[in-house]
């Protein structure tokens, strides 16, 4: 897969710069259970998933053009897209360092033994800190 974090969204400077990732098991936000995947649960942030170029490309252009942030996650044959706030335009937990594609797609990284023993609640309610209408 790829991750890409827009301006705002943990990049820097607006520039174009994809991550490659290979993973045995699925990031959080591709498993069945939530909404987006066709299941009954909601994610806790807000994301929207596309399974065609067009449709993406016109909403990308949208947040684009209203200067909304967001992080994005490529899988064969899916595009999730996470709307956020701003990175620095609301307090994060002192837990995190931030926000950027992996974490909004539910991947944590610790940085110590505290941080290590956080929980799914904990992952979630930060998460739904980041929830946007867009």
């Amino acid at each position: 897969g790829f991750g890409y974090n827009s301006y705002g969204a943990y990049a820097s400077v607006n520039h174009l710069h994809f991550q490659m990732f290979v993973r045995e098991h699925p990031l959080p936000v591709a498993e069945p259970h939530w909404r987006h995947n066709g299941g009954c649960e909601d994610y806790p942030a807000r994301c929207e998933v596309f399974s065609a170029p067009d449709p993406a490309w016109e909403r990308l252009d949208h947040f684009h053009q209203r200067e909304v942030s967001y992080n994005l996650v490529y899988l064969p044959g899916r595009l999730y897209l996470l709307p956020r706030p701003k990175q620095g335009s609301y307090p994060q937990a002192d837990w995190t360092s931030g926000f950027a594609w992996y974490e909004m797609a539910g991947g944590v990284t610790a940085f110590n033994r505290i941080d290590f023993s956080i929980d799914e609640a904990t992952i979630s309610a930060e998460l739904a800190r980041l929830r946007v209408e867009a």
